[in-house]
């Protein structure tokens, strides 16, 4: 599982300052999500324990008071980390990154990169990281029982999608996995 320190290994991260919650870069990160209309009105339904927020925090513009709110009900929710881009906010007030540092929970100021750019980087990794752990999970369940050979060839068309290249579960004699890239251990 990708967690916030684990982010050091993207090329986006040089583009990060960290400042506050140097603490919590163990969290574990499920998902990248952006806070942008929901600080207006204080529903956070829709985040989820291990969200990493970004948010350029357009929603405190007029009213700054509102980040601390908005932090402050997103950490009760177990969120991982903040990433705030600063279009709007240079810095974030004192009493924000007493919060942070308080429950451990990193916030980064970035500039001079794509929100987009890093949604897809840590997505993708995400993705990718879940998807090697199924093939793990399919490789253990095989490996843990004798599977009637149906069930072999089943596993092998899983792994082994390409309708060209037909496995036969007599031809296979080992299986495992390598990793696509190197970006978390």
């Amino acid at each position: 599982m990708l967690d916030v320190a684990s982010l050091k290994k993207f090329d986006f991260l040089k583009n990060f300052s960290l400042v506050a919650g140097e603490n919590g870069l163990y969290r574990n990160i499920s998902n990248v999500v952006i806070l942008d209309y929901e600080g207006i009105d204080g529903d956070f339904s829709d985040f989820h324990e291990g969200d990493f927020i970004i948010t350029n925090l357009l929603f405190a513009q007029i009213a700054p008071a509102k980040i601390y709110s908005a932090f402050e009900a997103l950490i009760s929710i177990g969120v991982c980390a903040f990433a705030v881009k600063t279009i709007f906010f240079n810095h974030l007030p004192c009493d924000v990154i007493e919060l942070a540092n308080k429950h451990e929970v990193p916030v980064f100021l970035f500039n001079d990169i794509y929100i987009e750019d890093v949604i897809l980087g840590i997505t993708d990794h995400i993705r990718s990281a879940t998807n090697y752990s199924y093939y793990e999970t399919l490789i253990s369940a095989f490996l843990d029982s004798a599977p009637p050979s149906a069930h072999i060839d089943e596993f092998l068309s899983a792994l082994i999608p390409a309708k060209e290249l037909k496995l036969h579960s007599l031809s296979v004699s080992c299986i495992y996995l390598i990793p696509p890239h190197e970006i978390d251990e």
